[in-house]
């Protein structure tokens, strides 16, 4: 993707989120719409925004670098966005590190661990920075470390080597697993999950078998929590 489409892929995602959170923080109770093709999912329902059928595998967006979708068997999708189940309410965010809204949201989830079981999920759809934080962040997991900090920006590469350091973990090492197969596999089986749901941005969240394009304010996502509850799990 070159500087222009990237610039215009930016513009689009920053228009269509100013105008989901000001739906969302309106006082109307919530509605919800049916995702197409998973029986038991549903979406809050935002008119002309959360149709689904997007692309996470390449922005489809005014054509840039559209790819063909890859979907999952509901089985596999809830597989994937919980992979370990426990008390609280299933709950995946897809997530780029260069996304302000998906921190702002993560904020948020943090302080509700008690009642979620999250999992997080690399949907680096940013340019190639959010794509090498995505990897880092998933080679981390997979060499049991955590990272200081989340690397973005341009210092991204300088934060991924000195959170290598600071984990104990030899920078080469770490950098050899951001490339290994299995990194790429989870970015794929990631992208998968989002194209099955029909995601186009981040941040997206689910929360058992209901679906949330882009933040949400603090009193709608603990509304959103309570009414999952009762709720079928993801089979």
């Amino acid at each position: 993707m070159d500087r222009r489409n990237g610039l215009l892929l930016l513009a689009i995602l920053a228009a269509l989120a100013a105008g989901w959170q000001l739906w969302l923080a309106q006082d109307d109770d919530l509605a919800f719409a049916p995702v197409e093709g998973l029986p038991g999912w549903r979406q809050v329902a935002f008119d002309g925004i959360t149709d689904p059928g997007g692309s996470a595998t390449g922005a489809i967006l005014a054509g840039i670098e559209a790819t063909e979708r890859r979907d999952l068997s509901p089985a596999d999708l809830c597989a994937v966005l919980y992979p370990a189940t426990g008390q609280g309410v299933p709950a995946a965010i897809f997530t780029d590190a260069n996304c302000p809204n998906c921190r702002s949201l993560e904020a948020k989830l943090a302080t509700r661990t008690d009642r979620l079981d999250l999992t997080r999920l690399q949907l680096p759809l940013l340019g190639p920075g959010s794509e090498t934080a995505a990897k880092a962040e998933i080679a981390a997991g997979l060499l049991g470390v955590t990272l200081d900090a989340t690397p973005r920006g341009r210092g991204a590469d300088a934060m991924i080597r000195q959170g290598a350091v600071s984990a104990g973990i030899d920078p080469a090492t770490f950098a050899e697993t951001m490339d290994s197969p299995e990194v790429a596999r989870t970015l794929a089986t990631h992208a998968a999950a989002a194209d099955t749901l029909g995601v186009w941005g981040t941040p997206a969240l689910t929360l058992g078998t209901t679906l949330v394009m882009g933040d949400v304010p603090a009193d709608t996502l603990d509304r959103l929590i309570a009414l999952e509850q009762d709720r079928p799990r993801c089979p």
